[in-house]
C-alpha cells in the first residue's frame, strides 16, 4: 500500500502544485480544489488523501512504492523513502467496433484525461442517438457505464477489453453479451496513454466544444415530470428555469443571449433571473441540480453567474456536488481555471441550402410559437437542426401547466413535411420556412437565432 507521502506526490503533479507544498497543504487544497469539503470533513488526513484520488481517477490502491535509498544521516543509521512508481497506465480504445446485427460503437475520448470515453451506437450505418459515457475503472480492468433511461431502463454496462485492445465483450443488465471488434481501417493503438496530464484545469482548449463535454443529465431517480408538477407555480412564473432543468439547451441559450440582461435579475429572460417563489433560485442551480451540463455552459457563456447562491446558501457549484453531478462540478471549476470567459451563446454550426430545393434544416432552426385550436393550447420551442432531415424541437407547453418537451423529428422523403418520431401520423407541414400546419395547430418562426 502506498504512503501518504506517496499519494501527496501524486495529488502534487495532478493539481499542479509545488514540490515544496507540505503534505497537509496539499491533501486541503486538493479536498477545496475537487469540491469535497462536505463529504470528507469527519475522515482522516489518509482518508481524504483516497478520497481525493478517487476522484481524480487515481485508485489508492494501485499505487505502490519502492524503496530508495537516500544519503545516510548518521554512520549507523540509514534512511529509506517511499517513492511512486507511477502513475497507472490508461489504454488507449479510441476507434469504431463493429458487433453483431448491423451494431456498431464509435468511441473517443470524453475528457482530456483518457479515463473516461463516449460511446456512440450506429445500426446498418444509421445513428440512432444513442450516447454515453464509459469510465475505466484500474483496480478491475474493465470499463463500465450506464446506458441512457430510454435503452433498456437505464441498465449499467460493462466492457471487458481483450489484451491487445482489438475487441471486447460488452454485457448490459438483463441482456445478452455481445462482441465487437476493431475495424481494420481504424489506427491501432500505439502505446498506453498516462491517466491523468499535469495540471488539465490549466487547459482551456475545448471547454466550450459540447462533443468533447457530454451532457450527463438527470439521475434515474430525478424525476422531471414530477417535478414539473409539483413546482408549476414557481415553473409558471419563470419558464427559463423550467426549461434548464429539461436541459433545453438551445432554448434557453436563445431566450438569455439578449446583451446585459445579464445585470438584470428580474428580466425573465436573464441568465440571472430570481425566482422569488422558490427561494430567489436562478437556471443555473436547476440545470447544474439535474445534470444538465449542456445548459449550464449555455448560460455561463450568456454571462450566468455559477457563485451566485440562492435563499438557501446554495450555487451552481454546491448544487451540483449535492446532486452527485461531478461532471458539472469538473467543468465549472475548468471554465475558473481558464479565467471565467463569457463569450456568449453559440448555436451549433448550420448546414448550407440544399440543392435539391428543398427546405434545409438550417433555415427552420430557431425560435417558434404554437396555438392549437380550439383549445388555444400555447407553446414556445427552438427548432434546431440535428442532420440534413432530422430536427430536434425542446421547449415549454404553456397550458394549462407548464410542461417542458423535447420531441425529434425526421423528414418525409422528398418533401418539406417532418414527422415526429415513432409517430408517422404526426405529421409538420412547413409551407413556407417561418409557418408550419398540423392538424388544428400552427406554428409561426418568431426569431432565426
Amino acid at each position: 500500500m502506498a504512503t501518504l507521502a506517496a499519494k501527496a506526490d501524486v495529488l502534487r503533479e495532478q493539481l499542479g502544485l509545488s514540490p515544496a507544498m507540505p503534505i497537509a497543504q496539499v491533501i486541503a487544497h486538493g479536498i477545496a480544489e475537487l469540491g469535497l469539503e462536505s463529504s470528507t470533513g469527519k475522515l482522516n488526513l489518509v482518508g481524504k488523501a483516497d478520497a481525493c484520488l478517487e476522484v481524480i481517477g487515481v485508485h489508492p490502491a494501485s499505487l505502490s512504492v519502492v524503496a530508495a535509498p537516500v544519503a545516510p544521516l548518521a554512520p549507523t543509521m540509514n534512511v529509506v523513502v517511499a517513492t511512486p512508481i507511477g502513475l497507472p497506465m490508461m489504454p488507449n480504445i479510441n476507434g469504431t467496433y463493429n458487433g453483431p446485427e448491423g451494431f456498431r460503437y464509435d468511441i473517443s475520448n470524453a475528457n482530456q484525461n483518457g479515463d473516461t470515453v463516449l460511446a456512440k451506437i450506429f445500426k446498418s450505418g444509421r445513428n440512432l442517438n444513442i450516447s454515453f459515457e464509459m469510465r475505466y475503472a484500474f483496480a478491475d480492468n474493465l470499463w463500465m457505464g450506464r446506458l441512457p433511461r430510454h435503452v433498456h431502463g437505464g441498465a449499467d454496462i460493462r466492457w471487458v477489453f481483450e489484451t491487445d485492445l482489438s475487441s471486447f465483450t460488452s454485457s448490459a443488465s438483463g441482456k445478452p453479451t455481445r462482441r465487437f471488434t476493431k475495424r481494420a481501417d481504424a489506427p491501432a493503438p500505439i502505446q498506453p496513454v498516462a491517466a491523468r496530464p499535469s495540471n488539465p484545469q490549466g487547459v482551456n482548449g475545448g471547454l466550450w466544444d459540447r462533443g468533447v463535454h457530454p451532457n450527463g443529465g438527470p439521475r434515474d431517480d430525478q424525476l422531471l415530470p414530477v417535478l414539473t408538477v409539483c413546482c408549476a407555480g414557481p415553473f409558471a412564473l419563470c419558464p427559463l428555469e423550467c426549461m434548464a432543468a429539461w436541459g433545453c439547451t438551445e432554448a434557453v441559450g436563445c431566450v438569455s443571449s439578449l446583451p446585459g440582461s445579464q445585470y438584470l435579475c428580474c428580466l425573465p429572460c436573464s441568465a440571472n433571473v430570481r425566482n422569488p417563489l422558490w427561494f430567489c433560485s436562478q437556471p443555473l442551480g436547476w440545470a447544474a441540480s439535474h445534470g444538465q451540463l449542456h445548459t449550464v455552459m449555455a448560460l455561463v457563456a450568456n454571462g450566468g453567474d455559477p457563485h451566485a447562491c440562492n435563499l438557501a446558501g446554495f450555487n451552481a457549484f454546491t448544487d451540483a456536488e449535492r446532486e452527485r453531478h461531478q461532471h458539472v462540478l469538473s467543468w465549472l471549476r475548468q471554465w475558473e481555471s481558464a479565467g471565467k470567459p463569457t463569450p456568449g451563446f453559440r448555436a451549433m454550426p448550420k448546414q448550407p441550402k440544399r440543392a435539391d430545393g428543398l427546405i434545409s434544416t438550417a433555415e427552420l432552426e430557431g425560435c417558434w410559437a404554437c396555438t392549437c385550436v380550439p383549445l388555444m393550447a400555447t407553446a414556445v420551442f427552438h427548432k434546431r437542426a440535428t442532420g440534413p432531415d432530422s430536427l430536434l424541437h425542446e421547449g415549454c407547453l404553456l397550458w394549462p401547466l407548464p410542461i417542458p418537451f423535447k420531441e425529434h423529428r425526421t423528414r418525409q422523403a422528398g418533401t418539406n413535411a417532418f414527422y415526429k418520431n415513432d409517430e408517422p401520423g404526426n405529421l409538420d407541414v412547413h409551407p413556407s420556412r417561418s409557418c408550419v400546419t398540423n392538424g388544428p395547430s400552427c406554428s409561426l418562426k418568431l426569431c432565426g437565432c
